[in-house]
């Protein structure tokens, strides 16, 4: 996925993937009203009560980078994060300090865009 598609999506559309790109899937077509609550099935990791919010929570995108399991895939992670941050030309310290203190919207664009490359 290129930045410019990425920045197309609504934020809804960005938790889904973000959600989806980790592993999660999503069962809400369950016909078993035992699971549903209201119409809705509640145990459901995308779209149930408790949906993860990875555009402003930093635990649930950190809970999400634990999927980056390859090296390459940090190396790739990190280098998406820097251009998301655009701190490329940054001096080193700089640069650092930027990359730990991104914010959750920001580390969850850049892995969409190492998970899903264009």
């Amino acid at each position: 996925m290129t930045r410019e598609k990425y920045a197309k999506l609504t934020d809804e559309e960005k938790r889904v993937k973000v959600a989806e790109l980790r592993g999660l899937t999503c069962d809400c077509t369950d016909p078993n009203p035992e699971l549903q609550l209201n119409g809705v099935v509640y145990w459901c990791p995308i779209h149930g009560d408790h949906k993860p919010c990875y555009l402003s929570n930093l635990n649930y995108t950190a809970e999400a980078e634990k999927a980056l399991d390859r090296p390459i895939l940090r190396f790739r992670y990190k280098r998406n994060l820097q251009t998301v941050l655009d701190v490329w030309e940054a001096p080193d310290d700089i640069r650092d300090f930027a990359l730990i203190t991104a914010t959750a919207e920001q580390r969850a664009e850049a892995f969409v865009l190492t998970m899903e490359p264009a």
